[in-house]
């Protein structure tokens, strides 16, 4: 695993919460090495992009709480190309993509900082795109990928929030 990604201009990802219904349960596993995990971006979409290897958890807004935004990785890709869709989907065509390791749909509101500790990478958004068909309407989501697969581990779904000063935009 390695590396710290670039963060894409059109949307910061990651909400956390301690309610809602969880789905996809992850089996038990072994805590990994949190020096051999790499952060993540996105643009409606996580996106992760090959880096060089040792590369370090980014578990909280600024990376490691120092609020410096700042990350000591080396090695980092200088750009990206997010790619095309490919013709006809919503689908991006991995072909045309430059230092992107894997994409995944998310909805159409991101909210937050991407996070990612112990080979997971958490996202929060809304339910514009669900995956889980139990679960449908305006509801917020936190998805848990796989760090170097892209692969939905799980899922968790929480009523929206009420108009106010919190909101989703809408």
């Amino acid at each position: 695993m390695g590396g710290v990604s670039l963060l894409a201009a059109t949307g910061i990802i990651m909400t956390q919460t301690n309610c809602g219904q969880m789905t996809e349960p992850a089996p038990s596993e072994p805590a990994e090495d949190p020096k051999k995990t790499e952060a993540t971006s996105g643009e409606k979409t996580a996106q992760t992009t090959a880096a060089s290897s040792n590369g370090q958890d980014w578990p909280v807004w600024s990376g490691n709480g120092d609020g410096n935004l700042y990350s000591p990785e080396k090695g980092i890709a200088e750009g990206f190309d997010p790619g095309k869709f490919k013709k006809g989907t919503e689908e991006i065509d991995m072909g045309t993509t430059t230092n992107v390791k894997w994409v995944a749909k998310l909805g159409s509101q991101a909210y937050g900082n991407t996070t990612v500790a112990n080979g997971k990478v958490y996202v929060g958004t809304n339910n514009e795109s669900p995956r889980d068909e139990r679960h449908i309407g305006d509801r917020g989501i936190v998805y848990c990928f796989d760090e170097k697969t892209g692969e939905l581990i799980w899922q968790l779904t929480v009523p929206k929030l009420g108009a106010g000063k919190v909101s989703d935009w809408e």
